[in-house]
C-alpha cells in the first residue's frame, strides 16, 4: 500500500485514489467538511488519535486506518 500525507485542502485531488482518509487531530476544525466530502465517494474516514499522532506512531496509525477499512468493507457488502 501506498500512504499519501497532504493537506485538507488537497483532498479533493487525492480522494479518488485512496481507501481512507485519516485527519490530524489538530485539524479538527475541518472534519465535518471532510467527512462529508468522504461519505459522498464513499471512503473511510476517521480522526487520528492525539496520542498517536503526538508519538508519531505510525504502526497505530496504520492499524487505525486498516481497521476503518475493514469496517467500511463490512457495511459495503
Amino acid at each position: 500500500g501506498e500512504v499519501i500525507a497532504d493537506s485538507e485542502m488537497m483532498l479533493d485531488r487525492y480522494i479518488d485514489e485512496v481507501d481512507v482518509i485519516l485527519l490530524a487531530p489538530q485539524a479538527r476544525y475541518s472534519r465535518d467538511i471532510v467527512q462529508q466530502k468522504c461519505e459522498k465517494k464513499n471512503k473511510a474516514f476517521g480522526v487520528i488519535d492525539m496520542q498517536v499522532y503526538g508519538q508519531m506512531d505510525g504502526e497505530s496509525a496504520i492499524d487505525f486506518a486498516l481497521s476503518l477499512f475493514d469496517k467500511k468493507a463490512e457495511v459495503d457488502k
